[in-house]
């Protein structure tokens, strides 16, 4: 994971720390200072600089390039590198590493010297600036002069702050990696938690509620996280969870999915072939004991709703002759068989008119309705409108309000 100095220097309270540290080095040896990222760009304030120097500042880029080269003879040699800058001053750069990858420098100097230096990068004429050549060179003569002895104290003392923000860098990636990492495991706590609940519908034959929790947790989860990595991680553990059932799914992955299918389309095809292979085994096996035996039948509807069923495929399914099966059914229910699956399918096709670009024929195919007249006559009797009316008012609505959220 890569840290930064700048990343460090976002928290308020260290770049506070950083830069009185800087601040007081500065008071402490007379020297100007300044912090940057390895391409020169400064993070910090600059500690007491001088006129001179906050003239040349404003003098294009060569400061910022200066600072660039200097920082990359330091990084290339590791120590500190001490040289002539483009105006004729002396700075030296020290460079900050972690492991093996330079991340920075602190730039220090602003001082004349008799030291030896490891370049010398002087290009300007101060001359041709636009500025008062006289005032600028007396701004340079007033420039402090600073032996070898006191540069090399310097450095230590520099060096000192180098650690301190290596620590600190060091400290902040630990503390980011560890918080990404309680964050991971949350989220996977999560969809494992999840992952049973679907388990328990299936225990409770509740088809219509794990389904729905299905498509909440590929929402929430897998559409959001695109890495292949923890889409797998997804998959296998709601694989092992639906395992859990004691339900051979043993030809599960042999599946056909249709060809340039997105990646979210095919996230939906997994989970939910999973789901429906078990409930197809559930429901024909009858495989859990449940206190209420209407959840078989309710869950039969849901789950074959894209066939033609009628009340006396039901109450054969439950071993029931038709007319007891049709009058527990409305007592409990409060609505006759037929009712009820109508209007679980004319719920799904609300759905698919607003989020779907499926035509009605096909619409009404998938719902079991062998004849698209037919249906669009039983939607309009039970939601008032037709179904082309229905998708134009509420896509139109749709869109409002999607609109309405991005604004």
């Amino acid at each position: 994971m890569y840290i930064s100095i700048k990343s460090l220097l976002n928290n308020p309270h260290e770049r506070m720390e950083i830069q009185k540290m800087l601040d007081d080095f500065c008071d402490l040896t007379g020297l100007a200072a300044v912090i940057t990222d390895e391409y020169g760009n400064m993070l910090t304030n600059v500690s007491n600089i001088t006129c001179f120097c906050l003239i040349m500042r404003k003098q294009g880029n060569l400061c910022c390039k200066s600072d660039e080269e200097g920082g990359k003879i330091a990084a290339k040699t590791g120590k500190i590198c001490m040289y002539k800058c483009h105006a004729g001053i002396i700075d030296f750069a020290v460079p900050i590493f972690i492991g093996k990858e330079h991340v920075g420098n602190i730039l220090t100097g602003q001082v004349k010297t008799d030291a030896t230096l490891s370049m010398d990068l002087t290009k300007t004429n101060l001359h041709t600036l636009n500025y008062d050549t006289k005032t600028l060179i007396s701004y340079f003569e007033d420039i402090p002069y600073m032996e070898q002895e006191k540069l090399e104290k310097c450095t230590k003392i520099l060096e000192i702050i180098r650690k301190y923000l290596v620590n600190h860098i060091k400290l902040n990636r630990i503390n980011k990696e560890n918080k990404l990492q309680t964050e991971q495991i949350s989220i996977y706590n999560d969809f494992k938690l999840r992952s049973e609940m679907i388990v328990d519908c299936v225990k409770n034959v509740k088809y219509d509620v794990g389904k729905n929790l299905i498509i909440e947790l590929i929402d929430d989860h897998i559409c959001r996280d695109c890495s292949k990595l923890n889409k797998s991680l997804y998959k296998n553990i709601f694989y092992y969870e639906m395992k859990s059932l004691d339900i051979d799914l043993q030809d599960i992955n042999n599946f056909d999915i249709r060809e340039n299918m997105n990646i979210n389309s095919y996230d939906y095809a997994f989970f939910l072939k999973i789901y429906d292979y078990v409930f197809d085994y559930v429901l024909s096996s009858k495989f859990f004991k449940v206190t209420n035996k209407m959840d078989y039948a309710t869950s039969y509807i849901q789950r074959y709703s894209n066939k033609k069923i009628t009340s006396k495929d039901i109450a054969r399914y439950m071993n029931l002759s038709p007319d007891y099966f049709c009058k527990i059914f409305k007592k409990q229910f409060g609505q006759s068989v037929m009712d009820y699956i109508i209007g679980y399918k004319i719920g799904i096709a609300k759905k698919k008119l607003i989020h779907s670009d499926l035509s009605i024929i096909e619409i009404s195919v998938d719902l079991g309705f062998s004849d698209s007249n037919y249906f669009s006559r039983v939607f309009k009797k039970k939601v008032g409108v037709s179904p082309n009316t229905y998708r134009m008012n509420n896509s139109s609505l749709l869109i409002d309000y999607v609109n309405k959220i991005t604004e």
